[in-house]
């Protein structure tokens, strides 16, 4: 997070230097003192401020937040005081704050004005600024440096916006003595303009240095994960995300109770890899496999947990993998009946639910509002429900899928029918045999979705491209890494950017081997989340192992709040 300093006091009258250095101090000292850099900008003048922000966006290839931090004088209504090029006191309007805040609403999360009768400014400014924090009156300048000491010590140790403001208020009231020099308005006839002669005076009295104010914009989500929001909604409106799917998206948005025993592909709605492995047990084998032990539990039914599948029925959910499964029916049955019964449940119209919509709607969302928007969502589903998705909401796409027999990957574009421009269709496709010189992507008008498993959609490929055995996932992810098969441009995008692991586990061994095949063990040069409504303990600790922050919430109520947040860009 960078803290962008803006120092002004043409008067000379205040101590702005022991605010910066305390502010300094307080992040050096905090336990996450690595996430924040500071530039200061001393004596700021009106035509400084494009240079200073541009500047420190364009040195932080991390995209990281940014705070803006302005300390000196407030003339109310009439704007902020800076210097001149002349060293004397001009005035920045409250429209113009506002509308240079606009320019940058995409990487500062907060405004920090730190001088008198400031609160106007904040009301304006958050119109295009998530958290802005003003002064209603005039404030002492113990008090203001009180404040910020209390809030940034409170960032520095992970805290919120919210709750930062809270430890600035506390710190104001434990701190500050009985009398010191105020942060005024300039000149009495300002002041005069501001307030009803007798509320100001030369010494303001302690109620009224308890003044600062936040405000922020309204519908937030929860403020446990207000901070995560604002990171992953930066990150989107930079295009800098790469949603990564796994099959606990499917359970997004369901209106009925979840029986995994129970799906088929007539339910309307994709499987889960537990209902997908119970699905094949009884469609490919006929039977269900309730002979085998499980292997996580004591074999005696005494000592078994409450939770077990066993006791309830339904082993195969800690017993079996789809893969194992479909490694048995390809043995028993053969190829063809495999592919035959694969084919009826990967190529069915399931409806989309929420996220799939929301991933399909998001390019022509941001487009509309003048932002940037990801290029790359990596699925490893069997389903097409995202596809389906894209193609309903009139959104054209590149898919990128493997196909088995062919040992690379297939490159398909789907874009408006020519006599239909409310139909989305395949129009061309090439595999792509040299990933490294392969660059046929426009990534600024066509999002590209890449599928890890199938089905492909290609006419000569339907039959032959699933990677869903044992054996198949051996040959697919064990002998050559992924990302000598992957276009170099696509790798790129997964190494540069934030990856955000949407109903994905880390639980079974399938589901860690595309990281360690993509990106071994190098570190990630950016954060990566992972949201899972009921993580297992397995599945945090290796999250935590892998650097990457965990978000426990269902994904019906994570994207609700994303897009509420979305809505009010």
């Amino acid at each position: 997070m960078k803290i962008l300093i803006l120092e002004a006091n043409p008067q000379k009258d205040l101590s702005l230097s022991e605010e910066i250095r305390s502010l300094t101090r307080v992040i050096t000292d905090a336990s996450d003192r690595k996430k924040f850099r500071i530039k200061d900008g001393r004596a700021v003048r009106k035509d400084q401020l494009h240079k200073l922000m541009l500047e420190l966006e364009a040195k932080d290839p991390q995209d990281d937040p940014i705070i803006v931090h302005f300390c000196g004088h407030g003339a109310g209504k009439q704007g902020l005081v800076v210097e001149s090029e002349k060293g004397e006191k001009d005035l920045i309007g409250t429209k113009i704050l506002a509308d240079f805040f606009e320019l940058f609403k995409s990487r500062v999360d907060c405004v920090v004005m730190n001088a008198c009768y400031s609160e106007v400014q904040a009301e304006a400014i958050n119109e295009h600024i998530k958290y802005v924090i003003g002064m209603k009156q005039a404030i002492r300048d113990d008090a203001a440096i009180a404040f910020s000491i209390g809030f940034y010590r409170a960032l520095g140790y992970g805290k919120s916006f919210e709750n930062a403001f809270k430890f600035g208020k506390s710190a104001i009231q434990l701190n500050i003595d009985d009398s010191s020099k105020g942060r005024d308005a300039i000149t009495e006839e300002i002041r005069r303009k501001l307030v009803p002669v007798g509320e100001v005076s030369e010494t303001v009295i302690t109620q009224e240095d308890l003044n600062p104010v936040l405000y922020q914009k309204k519908s937030s989500p929860p403020d446990l994960y207000n901070r995560h929001f604002q990171e992953v909604l930066r990150a989107i409106t930079r295009g800098k995300i790469v949603p990564f799917l796994g099959s606990g998206i499917n359970l997004c948005d369901r209106q009925e109770s979840i029986d995994p025993s129970k799906w088929k592909p007539d339910c309307q709605y994709p499987p889960t890899r537990s209902e997908l492995a119970l699905y094949l047990e009884t469609e490919i084998l006929g039977t269900t496999l309730t002979g085998v032990q499980c292997p996580l539990c004591d074999p005696t039914r005494e000592s078994l947990p409450d939770d077990c599948p066993i006791i309830e029925g339904k082993i195969s959910f800690t017993r079996l993998l789809f893969q194992h499964v479909s490694q048995l029916g390809k043995l028993r049955m053969g190829k063809g009946d495999l592919n035959d019964a694969l084919n009826k449940i990967c190529r069915y119209d399931y409806t989309p639910n929420k996220l799939h919509e929301f991933l399909a709607e998001l390019p022509r969302r941001l487009r509309q509002k003048g932002y940037e928007t990801p290029t790359l969502i990596v699925t490893a589903n069997f389903d097409r429900t995202l596809e389906l998705a894209f193609q309903k909401k009139n959104q054209p796409f590149d898919l990128v899928s493997y196909v088995d027999s062919k040992k690379c990957f297939l490159h398909q574009k789907f874009r408006r029918d020519d006599q239909d421009r409310e139909k989305i269709v395949s129009k061309y496709e090439e595999l792509i045999t040299e990933p490294n010189d392969y660059k046929d992507f426009d990534f600024d008008a066509y999002p590209v979705i890449l599928k890890l498993y199938g089905p492909v959609d290609g006419a000569d490929y339907q039959e032959e491209n699933f990677v869903i055995t044992e054996d198949h996932f051996i040959d697919y992810l064990a002998q050559r890494p992924i990302g000598e098969m992957l276009p170099a441009t696509i790798l790129a995008i997964l190494n540069e950017n934030h990856i955000w692991f949407l109903g994905y586990g880390l639980s079974n061994w399938d589901e860690r081997v595309p990281l360690r095949r993509i990106w071994g063990k190098k570190e990630h040069l950016r954060q990566w989340w992972a949201v899972q409504s009921n993580p297992k303990a397995l599945d945090r600790s290796l999250w935590e192992s892998n650097k990457v922050r965990l978000i426990t919430m269902s994904l019906d109520k994570y994207i609700t709040n994303l897009d509420q947040l979305l809505k009010q860009l």
